[in-house]
This record gives C-alpha cells, structure tokens and sequence, in this order.
C-alpha cells in the first residue's frame, strides 16, 4: 500500500467536513489538541514532514463516524482498516510518531466507547 493511498479520502467523504465533527466532539474522547495547528498542518502537503500522519487522520474519522450523521457510519471499517495500515507504516519508517501515539489512543477510546 503506498503512501499515497493513505491520504487520499474516499470521493464520497469531504475529510474537512468529517475532521469538524471530529473537532467539535473532541471531548468525548478525553483528547485536546491546538485546532489552529491542526487545521494548518492539514494544508501542508501530505508528503510534508510536518503534516499530519494518516494515522491520525484516519482515527478521527473514524471517530468521526461515531457523532456524524448515522449514514456515515457505514464507513467505520473503511477507516479502521486505513488506521490500521497507517499505524504499521508509522511505526515501521519511525515516521511522526507523536500522531501514531495519538492515533494509537484513539484507536483505543473507539474500541472503549463501543464496547469492544
């Protein structure tokens, strides 16, 4: 899987769109962070050292799919799947680690909060 593959949304889901949902419900998963920050990091170039690792991209939106309208929640294990190449791949090329622990929480409160 290239990297590449990773950052790329699905054409049906605006990543913008469902990183807000992500944002305004940020609390429920115990996890602040500097939204300017992110919001600039996200412009960057995925190719960009300083841009957001998918991981961590992805475990928003998977998080995401939880508070988004309940059509959207069909794409839970769309984004779990990408998380979890992302994550191997982070660890793998020692790559943004700070977003693969991030991610890596998330991943964990998203397994907490549906019971798994």
């Amino acid at each position: 899987c290239m990297f590449s593959d990773l950052v790329t949304i699905s054409v049906n889901v605006n990543p913008d769109s469902r990183i807000q949902v992500f944002i305004d419900h940020r609390y429920q998963c115990s996890f602040d962070f500097s939204v300017p920050r992110l919001l600039e990091k996200m412009r960057l170039l995925p190719s960009h050292p300083n841009s957001p690792h998918p991981s961590l991209l992805n475990a928003m939106m998977l998080h995401a799919c939880r508070f988004a309208h309940p059509s959207f929640q069909r794409h839970e294990r769309f984004f779990f799947r990408r998380l979890n190449i992302a994550l191997q791949q982070s660890i793998a090329f020692a790559d943004r680690l700070v977003d693969f622990i991030r991610a890596s929480a998330l991943a964990g409160s998203y397994f907490y909060f549906k019971g798994r």
